[in-house]
């Protein structure tokens, strides 16, 4: 696993700063499409006059291309690569 900073700002309220947050789960990561965001590990919100910023440092993994999702279920069934054609 690798970790990320990525940050977000003019936001209302710390509410809605922390569920930006929140939502970044499960995405791709700013800039690199190739990775997901997968757990919030830390986060600093910073007042800037009258709205707030947010800096979150993030734990990322490189997404499982299909090929390899389509191989693995393959294993998980129990098939081999002879019975494709069936």
């Amino acid at each position: 696993m690798d970790t990320l900073i990525i940050s977000g700002t003019d936001f209302a309220s710390v509410k809605a700063a922390v569920d930006w947050a929140n939502n970044q789960i499960g995405r791709s990561a700013p800039n690199n499409t190739d990775l997901e965001v997968v757990k919030i590990l830390e986060f600093q919100i910073v007042p800037v006059g009258d709205s707030f910023s947010i800096a979150v440092l993030v734990e990322v993994e490189r997404k499982k291309s299909m090929s390899s999702m389509v191989i693995n279920m393959r294993k998980d069934l129990g098939l081999s690569q002879s019975d494709a054609g069936e």
